[in-house]
């Protein structure tokens, strides 16, 4: 598999990366063993080394299953547009244009705005994943939020930062990443957490296993993580997709200056859908409130680098904090 990068811009940076075998990405695709290629415009490896060097290290793994750099503009183009930018109508709200960033924060990344007026992203990037049973899936990304993100300067309490999406007939909630902007203390931007979704399953025993003792946020958390700001950030999502079972998810977090903490460990989840299985991860900052600080001015995020591998096996070489730049 090959991957193209090309320098960024931005102020909040989220670097995202898929630990998995088979499937494929836009610009960045891998068919399963054993399929026919798609067609797909095909990108170049550039060894680059240094704050992307993990990536391209996850890139080369044999199982490496899908990869979404968002270094390339045309993965953040509209649906219609052969991207993956959701609302056709809508401006891109996520960009790469490191030349042209003028920002004294910019990053090698995409660059994430919320403008003033709103207090969620206008346009979400949803990349698809289509997870399937009998395989573990690791996902990892970075992130890096600018100073403006502190609650006293957005008025913002939670974002749902990341959303796992079911496969149901149409891409829902599921499981997400959150940014608990209200629980930070001292300049920190948030705390991390999970929060997860039934699916429309009525009866609770069905959406979560015994091991889930609360849903919002998904508890029991093993351990906490606060985000400080303009620092690059680490996840890891895991999911072990299991047939006729529960599914195991489990989370860890680290940043330039933190070695990694695992919040949730083998938590029993439920994905639905036909077929049972994770569609897509989303790029959402969403509040799902519109109340805001007056004069507030826009939030600035930069996202790159999702990788996915399947059947990664032991973890814990792939544990590591990310490099300064």
């Amino acid at each position: 598999m090959t991957v193209s990068k090309t320098p960024g811009v931005g102020v909040v940076a989220v670097v995202l990366t898929v630990l998995a075998v088979g499937g494929g990405a836009l610009g960045l695709h891998l068919t399963a063993r054993g399929a026919q290629p798609a067609p797909v415009e095909r990108a170049s490896v550039v060894a680059r080394g240094g704050e992307h060097a993990y990536f391209d290290d996850l890139v080369a793994r044999k199982d490496h299953w899908k990869s979404y750099s968002l270094c390339d503009p045309k993965q953040l183009h509209t649906l219609a547009n052969g991207g993956y930018s959701r609302c056709n109508k809508c401006d891109l709200a996520v960009t790469y244009a490191y030349a042209e960033d003028r920002d004294a924060r910019r990053q090698d990344a995409a660059r994430l705005v919320i403008p003033e007026g709103t207090n969620s992203l206008p346009n979400q990037v949803r990349l698809p994943l289509g997870t399937e049973n009998g395989h573990t899936y690791l996902v990892t990304w970075e992130a890096w939020y600018g100073a403006e993100f502190h609650r006293d300067r957005s008025g913002i309490r939670t974002f749902k930062t990341f959303q796992f999406s079911s496969n149901s007939p149409r891409d829902s909630l599921w499981a997400e990443v959150r940014t608990r902007i209200s629980q930070a203390t001292g300049t920190d931007i948030g705390l991390v957490d999970m929060r997860a979704y039934g699916g429309g399953k009525r009866d609770k025993g069905r959406a979560f296993g015994p091991s889930v003792r609360r849903a919002q946020p998904l508890e029991p958390a093993k351990g906490t993580f606060s985000l400080r700001p303009e620092t690059w950030t680490r996840y890891w999502w895991q999911i072990q997709q299991r047939a006729d079972d529960f599914d195991l998810v489990s989370l860890w977090v680290a940043d330039t200056e933190r070695g990694p903490v695992q919040l949730i460990d083998n938590l029993e989840l439920n994905t639905y859908g036909q077929p049972d299985g994770v569609q897509a991860f989303w790029i959402e900052f969403n509040t799902s409130k519109e109340e805001m600080l007056p004069n507030r001015g826009p939030l600035v995020a930069y996202v790159r680098n999702v990788v996915v591998l399947r059947d990664p096996g032991d973890l814990t070489p792939l544990l590591i904090k990310p490099r300064r730049k």
